[in-house]
C-alpha cells in the first residue's frame, strides 16, 4: 500500500464505497422482488395498490418517498410501512458510507 496515510486509507475507502454499492442493488433486488411477489399472490386479496407498488418501486425517488410515507392522503397502513423501510433504506446506506469513512479518519 506504500507508506504515505492516505495510501493506507484508499483501500477501505475503496471497499466501503463498493459495499455501500452493494447494499444498494441488493435492497434494490429485495424490493422488486417483493413487489412482484405481492402483484401474483393469489388469496383473498389479488394483487396490491398502486400506492404499494409506488412505495417498493425503485423509479420513486426520495420526495415521493416522504408522501407516501408521511403524507395525508395515503390511507393504507400498508403503503406507509412499505414506503418507510425503503425511505430508511435509502438513508441509512449513506449515512453508513459516511460514518465508517470518518472512523477511518479518526484513526
Amino acid at each position: 500500500m506504500g507508506r504515505s496515510p492516505e495510501n493506507a486509507l484508499l483501500l477501505p475507502g475503496v471497499l466501503s464505497k463498493l459495499a455501500g454499492l452493494l447494499l444498494t442493488a441488493t435492497i434494490a433486488e429485495t424490493c422488486e422482488g417483493i413487489q412482484w411477489t405481492l402483484l401474483c399472490i393469489d388469496g383473498k386479496r389479488r394483487g396490491i395498490l398502486l400506492t404499494e407498488y409506488l412505495g417498493l418501486d425503485h423509479g420513486t425517488k426520495i420526495l415521493g418517498m416522504f408522501r407516501l410515507t408521511f403524507g395525508m392522503r395515503v390511507p393504507n397502513v400498508s403503503t406507509r410501512v412499505w414506503s418507510a423501510i425503503r425511505l430508511m433504506a435509502m438513508i441509512v446506506i449513506p449515512l453508513l458510507n459516511v460514518v465508517i469513512i470518518r472512523t477511518l479518519y479518526l484513526i
